[in-house]
């Protein structure tokens, strides 16, 4: 063999590789995102906060444009670094939950017990930007959770799937290179 031909076989090579990194950075669709406990407001939302958490993590697993992160993982992080989070978090303590665990996107917020009624009020937080955007829906206190906390489930899909682009930091602005 020649040594152009190999130089060029090189470079031919070498252009694949790059390329195929940049394919694989832009396949990556989803949105890293924390999903903490609701804080509970009122006897009646007693017990209720990690059970919202668990079931919400149910329901947006179906959203493409969302990378669950896994909670113990987040928890072990939080817990580390000292932070005490009741469920009631602001754009500061998101921004630092996304540079501890690696999220772009924190979903949070609160239940509350209303009388015979409860409300469930997700905040769906930015950690890069801090913007914030908010989901709710209202039951009967002895109504279906889960059929609840699914329906706020797709109302959060719904904002993150037209949104995203504005609640997370441009991907022009903010490429991250796999390592």
């Amino acid at each position: 063999m020649k040594p152009r031909s190999s130089v060029a076989i090189c470079i031919t090579a070498l252009i694949l590789f790059v390329g195929s990194i940049h394919a694989t950075a832009e396949q990556q669709t989803g949105y890293p995102t924390a999903i903490l406990s609701f804080q509970e407001r009122g006897d009646a939302a007693a017990g209720m906060g990690s059970k919202i958490g668990d079931l919400l993590r149910a329901s947006l697993t179906k959203n493409p444009k969302l990378d669950l992160l896994d909670r113990a993982e987040v928890a072990t992080v939080l817990e580390e670094s000292g932070l005490k989070l009741s469920g009631a978090v602001n754009q500061s303590q998101a921004i630092q939950i996304g540079q501890l665990s690696g999220a772009q996107i924190v979903v949070t917020g609160s239940v509350i017990a209303m009388g015979d009624k409860t409300a469930i009020v997700a905040k769906i937080i930015g950690t890069e930007t801090g913007r914030a955007m908010g989901a709710s829906v209202r039951h009967a206190s002895a109504g279906d959770l889960d059929a609840v906390v699914s329906e706020l489930g797709n109302k959060i899909n719904d904002l993150i799937t037209k949104n995203g682009a504005i609640i997370v930091a441009s991907k022009k602005r903010n490429m991250r290179f796999p390592r």
